[in-house]
């Protein structure tokens, strides 16, 4: 997906009342991300805390397996794809297809 933007958005949180949160939008999608503080820590650590510098940077979003509340379950994640020297080499079979920058 490649980011086209991020924006404060302000929602009514049952709970907390109105509440500001960051919501990540793509080219690809017209659906938002809302940002929670692991995809912003690795969004931060990829591309830099100035949000304006996402604009146009390629990352991957997918469910990956997180441990909440005792439980496993599936969470939205942001990542990148590591660029390896060896990355136009042709892999072999028992080589992984992808590996990511948090894994």
């Amino acid at each position: 997906m490649t980011i086209k933007g991020v924006r404060s958005e302000e929602f009514d949180d049952k709970e907390r009342g109105k509440t500001e949160k960051w919501i990540l939008y793509f080219r690809e999608d017209e659906k938002g991300l809302v940002l929670n503080k692991t995809n912003t820590t690795n969004l931060i650590g990829l591309f830099g805390p100035e949000t304006e510098d996402w604009k146009g940077q390629k990352c991957w979003v997918g469910a990956s397996e997180v441990d909440f509340q005792g439980k496993t379950t599936l969470s939205v994640r942001v990542r990148i794809k590591k660029v390896s020297k060896t990355e136009n080499k042709p892999k072999s079979a028992d080589e992984p297809e992808d590996v990511f920058a948090d894994d």
